[in-house]
């Protein structure tokens, strides 16, 4: 099966989201980026266990992992405010700039590649180094779309925002605001 294909239209799932929420085009679509999420957790889980054979037990991958994916799941699902996240969509409102979104635009990027480099250490394969090299440029490229196009239309102070928080890198500063805001 081919699971970097499958992640990746995960991605396109993702776009068509984001168009949807901005131009209010159809309801029905809102579940799109559940669906998306779903072909990326499928696609991780399947060609991880795929590879079972070859899986080397590395406490290094192991921690990079879990810690990867811990933070990615906090800052996706637990670092922002649910209700105006999540269901207040198709109106502008004010950007969350506090904890792990005053040390980056984007921090569910940098601890989904952490996320993708533990795995790659626990099966250094070919395939799934590509593929998770792959699926990292895809979110990378999505969060680019996200930052000039559905960000500017979606937040009334996102330019504020750009001007005072790192895109990706945090700096020491913006790690400091992030340990000062949590």
């Amino acid at each position: 099966m081919n699971y970097c294909f499958i992640g990746a239209f995960g991605y396109l799932l993702f776009l068509i989201y984001d168009v949807n929420e901005i131009k209010q085009f159809n309801k029905a679509l809102k579940i799109t980026f559940l669906l998306g999420l779903l072909l990326q957790i499928g696609a991780t889980i399947g060609i991880f266990y795929d590879n079972l054979t070859y899986l080397r037990i590395s406490g290094l991958g192991i921690v990079i992992s879990l810690f990867g994916f811990v933070f990615l799941i906090y800052s996706l699902f637990f670092a922002l405010p649910f209700e105006a996240t999540y269901v207040k969509v198709g109106e502008k409102r004010k950007v969350y700039n506090r904890g792990v979104y005053a040390m980056s635009r984007h921090p569910g990027v940098l601890f989904y590649i952490i996320f993708y480099i533990g795995l790659a250490l626990l099966e250094p394969t070919k395939i799934i180094i590509s593929t998770y090299l792959i699926w990292c440029i895809l979110n990378i490229a999505y969060i680019m779309f996200q930052e000039l196009w559905t960000f500017p239309r979606s937040f009334y102070d996102y330019e504020v925002y750009r001007k005072s928080t790192p895109f990706l890198i945090p700096t020491f500063k913006s790690i400091r605001t992030c340990i000062n805001t949590i």
